[in-house]
């Protein structure tokens, strides 16, 4: 779980630097996701902090616009 993780949180990055926030908010989401099946101490914390980055692109006007399904 830890590589998936690191990849997620590698593919965020990449697609912050290129703009693409559909990618963005749907790899931050999987991260979540990851965290709450991996079942470790910390997993409640690191979930909630990658849902706090998916809901942080969540008031910009154009991800509302352009992928109004995920809200």
């Amino acid at each position: 779980m830890h590589n998936a993780v690191q990849n997620l949180q590698a593919i965020t990055e990449w697609a912050e630097s290129q703009s693409d926030d559909a990618v963005r908010v749907t790899s931050a989401t999987l991260e979540a996701m990851v965290h709450i099946l991996s079942g470790t101490s910390e997993s409640v914390e690191q979930a909630n902090h990658a849902i706090a980055t998916a809901r942080s692109l969540q008031f910009q006007p154009n991800i509302r616009e352009s992928i109004p399904q995920v809200w």
